[in-house]
């Protein structure tokens, strides 16, 4: 788990970060606006994603021992 959970932040951080570094080298300002909220709000959906699937795995651990 903690495994694939590091696949998809590295992949995250990676995204960002050449998405930016594009973004930087273009002259568009309104299209990277619209851009980075695309990224904020995938990174949030993806974070959701992420204390979803925590969550149920925790609650899975406690049914067990009770």
């Amino acid at each position: 788990m903690d495994t694939f959970l590091k696949l998809i932040l590295e992949s995250l951080l990676s995204f960002t970060r050449e998405h930016i570094q594009r973004a930087r080298q273009t002259a568009s300002v309104g299209a990277n606006t619209v851009e980075y909220i695309l990224i904020v709000l995938g990174g949030i959906a993806i974070a959701g994603l992420v204390i979803a699937g925590i969550t149920a795995f925790v609650n899975g651990k406690i049914g067990e021992l009770g």
